[in-house]
């Protein structure tokens, strides 16, 4: 990543906090949770041919969890008006409106009341910025009024043995759960990919008796190819339907993707399933994580939710691909420019497991991106990426036509 100049600015003590704004805070509870399985069931699973690599990656995943549950950048307690110039603009965030979601489990958003903000990074214009850590951290309890707007969430966290590696992972990993949350919210299923691009096989299943599967292109960002694989079983009534996602600037290295992901997460959902074995009965309003609702909409009971997508345009993927890059600096230059009216902020979360193995952690929030939420009371449905995308590609948009069912992913 670029060296960033950055003068020191006079921070202002806000009201209510004596003494000096700076306050370093790394805090982890694990009270008042609720009993359900933990968010990291599927967090060191890894799907390879060679042992080794397979091992590898799954410790790379843990790492990464450990990394996104505790802060280690600085950290302060204010409100935004006493900020200043240094908070990010709030206004892009997705954060909840009581008229759209008033049974939401959130609060809104005030520039007058205090939470805290973690140092970061805005790549678009080279600064450094505070946003709130509530968009980065996980287990961020809320100790202070003006918290609780968000619920935090993995999306965006990377790993690697560099920066600029980890930033671009980072970076796919918002885009692809933006096409998560339009493509299921508007019920709008991109195109169905009729032939095998680059010769890949994409069944999951050993023979044609036990399943199928789909292959969709739901890219919702021009360059940036995003791909939906569906995989239908017909011989297992939890786990019937399920989705996966791969996002990448190479659509041979998103593909590749697509099936040890699917099938890694199939494997994460039989094992949940253990802790959530009368699912389809319950009330998925009260959803407040990925295992309730990828569980859920699997249920062959579910299936009907799923028929959007035969609507979809069906094409012949053209495997024609121009954009190269001689590095990785000039490949997050390119995908910067793909995205510059949208800021990109990088928090930077290397840590001592980190270290002691030499990589690189980041979070990286694109907040103008629509956001994946499987907490069923705050989708945030009045977010304005969702108004957008709708216009664009169905040229309307109708809020009453959301898709009410929870997001069929895991």
């Amino acid at each position: 990543m670029e060296s960033i100049n950055i003068q020191q600015k006079e921070l202002i003590s806000p009201r209510g906090i004596k003494g000096d704004v700076r306050l370093f805070l790394s805090r982890m509870s694990t009270k008042g949770y609720r009993n359900l399985p933990s968010s990291m069931s599927g967090a060191g699973t890894s799907l390879f041919n060679d042992k080794e690599r397979g091992l590898f990656l799954s410790e790379m995943e843990a790492i990464e969890r450990i990394a996104n549950s505790m802060s280690i950048s600085r950290c302060l307690v204010s409100d935004a008006e006493s900020l200043g110039d240094l908070a990010a603009n709030i206004d892009e965030f997705p954060t909840i409106s009581k008229i759209s979601e008033p049974t939401s489990i959130n609060n809104e958003y005030s520039s007058k009341r205090l939470l805290r903000w973690i140092q970061s990074i805005e790549l678009q214009s080279k600064s450094q910025k505070y946003i709130p850590l509530e968009f980065v951290s996980l287990y961020t309890n809320r100790l202070f009024n003006g918290e609780g707007i968000t619920n935090p969430i993995s999306t965006g966290m990377s790993v690697h043995d560099n920066y600029t590696h980890a930033i671009l992972n980072g970076i796919y990993e918002v885009i692809e759960r933006d096409a998560i949350a339009l493509t299921w919210l508007l019920k709008y299923p991109g195109k169905r990919i009729t032939n095998n691009p680059y010769e890949l096989d994409f069944n999951v299943f050993d023979n044609e008796f036990l399943g199928n599967t789909e292959l969709y292109d739901v890219s919702t960002i021009e360059g940036i190819y995003t791909f939906c694989l569906k995989a239908k079983s017909y011989h297992n009534k939890n786990i019937s339907t399920v989705l996966m996602f791969a996002t990448h600037i190479n659509p041979m290295e998103a593909l590749k993707k697509l099936k040890k992901e699917l099938t890694s997460v199939i494997y994460s959902m039989v094992e949940s399933s253990k802790f959530l074995p009368d699912i389809i009965n319950q009330d998925y309003n009260d959803f407040v994580s990925v295992e309730q609702s990828g569980l859920y909409m699997a249920h062959q009971k579910n299936q009907k939710f799923f028929s959007f997508f035969d609507e979809a345009q069906e094409i012949i993927f053209d495997e024609k691909f121009k954009n190269t890059f001689e590095n990785a600096n000039e490949e997050l230059k390119y995908i910067k420019s793909l995205l510059k009216n949208r800021s990109i902020y990088v928090t930077d979360l290397t840590n001592r497991e980190c270290r002691e193995r030499g990589i690189k952690a980041v979070k990286v929030n694109i907040p103008s991106l629509q956001p994946i939420s499987f907490v069923h009371r705050s989708r945030f449905l009045c977010h304005k990426r969702i108004k957008e995308y709708s216009i664009e590609k169905l040229g309307y948009y109708d809020f009453e036509k959301l898709n009410s069912m929870p997001l069929p992913f895991s």
